[in-house]
């Protein structure tokens, strides 16, 4: 695991503008996965109801079920990615949300060795 990579992905989000052109609503969308991309699904949907009550509006999340459904799909590829932390790290099934990611371990397996 990448201790803070995801606070300071949020970060570098920030400082290189990336969402700046989007409105405030969807840019809190984008925090949020990021923010929540590598953790356990457990809790998310909770926090995501909070933060819909949130008074600030860079915090505030407008619509909380659209904004799990962003996460979601953020979450198989960071899973693959784990393959690249070597260590006998690899994809945990268990952690893939859909059936044809599940195929996907042993490519992202395969590509991670051609890159080295």
């Amino acid at each position: 695991m990448e201790p803070g990579h995801r606070a300071l992905s949020v970060t570098h989000c920030d400082e290189l503008g990336l969402i700046a052109a989007i409105p405030a609503e969807e840019a809190a969308v984008v925090r949020f996965a990021i923010l929540r991309h590598s953790v356990a699904d457990r809790g998310s949907e909770r926090l995501a109801a909070k933060l819909s009550q949130h008074p600030d509006a860079r915090g505030c999340l407008a619509d909380p079920v659209r904004t799990i459904r962003v996460l979601c799909p953020l979450k198989n590829p960071d899973a693959l990615d784990r393959i690249r932390l070597g260590f006998g790290e690899c994809a945990d099934p268990r952690q893939l949300r859909h059936p044809e990611t599940l195929k996907m371990i042993d490519f992202a397996a395969a590509l991670h060795e051609v890159r080295q």
